[in-house]
């Protein structure tokens, strides 16, 4: 009968490989490292949109929930996404305010928009740049871990110099805000003056708030825009200028 052949004899590992691949495991992360990285760091805010349209019996104002987190991003790639309650719920306009927002407030942040991801998360069906202000102060507070009123909201686009650009439909956004429990309200500025839907006459907006028992403030720019919706100035970064000799 043909002999069994003996059973290969393992090579047992030396105590210095046994050291070295035990340090490459512990410093390798694990798929669950993966799926949470960056989590803990995250910042979410959230805010009040103001909107208006024209309802049954004319134009009413309202607000929907708007929450903003940011996260430190390691690609190196920017990366800024929209989460929808429905698919295609939020509108260009609106993706485009997103990205504007992201941009001028990791610049004024003193970052670069690549270093985090901003992720925004919007309900029902919206669309338009009229919050693209009010984004912007509240990713600007998260990227700077600020809180954010929540009594305050303000509508506005943010332009490419980070000034506050005009809008429609205030009055009504007003009313709006006020029935959302909202107690102070923002505006750009210059437009305190106001021509009424309803019946063609000027409206001052101020008095209009005062009526609905709104405080109320012109906003110029996106610092202000922060103070307003934080209640904390911004940080003044030091510029680096010409070196003297």
């Amino acid at each position: 009968m043909p002999s069994t052949p003996a059973a290969p004899k393992l090579q047992e590992p030396s105590r210095e490989e046994s050291e070295r691949k035990a340090a490459a495991s512990a410093q390798a992360p694990t798929g669950g490292q993966k799926a949470t990285d960056g989590l803990e760091d995250a910042k979410e805010r959230e805010v009040q949109m103001v909107w208006f349209r024209s309802g049954t019996h004319g134009p009413e104002g309202g607000t929907s929930p708007l929450k903003i987190r940011v996260a430190p991003n390691r690609s190196g790639k920017v990366g800024v996404a929209f989460m929808e309650e429905f698919m295609g719920g939020a509108g260009e306009s609106m993706r485009s305010a997103g990205w504007a927002a992201s941009f001028h407030a990791a610049q004024a942040a003193g970052t670069s928009i690549a270093d985090h991801e901003f992720v925004f998360r919007t309900g029902g069906r919206s669309d338009g740049s009229s919050a693209s202000m009010l984004s912007a102060a509240a990713t600007l507070a998260a990227l700077l871990d600020v809180p954010v009123r929540q009594d305050s909201t303000m509508t506005g686009t943010i332009n490419p110099d980070g000034t506050c650009g005009p809008v429609g439909g205030i009055e009504h956004k007003m009313k709006g805000a006020k029935e959302a429990g909202i107690k102070r309200f923002g505006i750009p500025m210059g437009l305190r003056q106001q021509v009424n839907r309803e019946t063609d006459d000027t409206l001052d907006l101020f008095d209009h708030a005062r009526e609905l028992g709104l405080e109320v403030k012109e906003i110029p720019d996106l610092a202000t825009a922060y103070e307003w919706m934080t209640g904390q100035k911004l940080p003044q970064r030091t510029e680096v200028g010409e070196a003297t000799l």
